[in-house]
């Protein structure tokens, strides 16, 4: 098994709610049914250089509490380019509260490097730990 660590590395527009809703006025509430895109969002190792990127397409299915501390379970499916390695796919559920103290979702497959991957990866606060099999 393979055990690795990247950092995601915000940046500003990356992320993206739809359906916005500018009826609702800032700051947006949140809906059951809302989807979380994030697109190209970089990996980088412990020295700050970058690894790779990820998409990330989810769906808020329960709101525990709305925004501006917005927590809600979402169901996602990512792509996660490694840089000369390939793709590792992910999927899970995540609330978002539970971040900070580290969310674990699975490796459902890959390309090149990955293609036949299986194991798990564990997000605590932008810190993703990768367990390829």
């Amino acid at each position: 098994m393979a055990t690795f660590i990247l950092f995601e590395q915000m940046v500003p527009g990356d992320a993206t709610f739809v359906p916005p809703d500018p009826a609702m006025g800032p700051p947006l509430q949140r809906s059951v049914g809302d989807r979380l895109i994030i697109v190209d969002r970089p990996l980088l190792d412990q020295n700050g250089n970058q690894r790779g990127s990820f998409v990330l397409h989810g769906t808020l299915i329960r709101i525990f509490s709305n925004v501006p501390n917005l927590d809600a379970l979402l169901s996602f499916q990512a792509s996660n380019t490694i840089t000369g390695k390939g793709v590792i796919n992910t999927q899970g559920v995540i609330q978002f509260s539970k971040i900070p103290g580290g969310v674990t979702f699975a490796i459902v497959g890959g390309t090149d490097d990955f293609k036949k991957a299986r194991g798990t990866v564990t997000n605590k606060a932008g810190a993703f730990t990768f367990r390829v099999q």
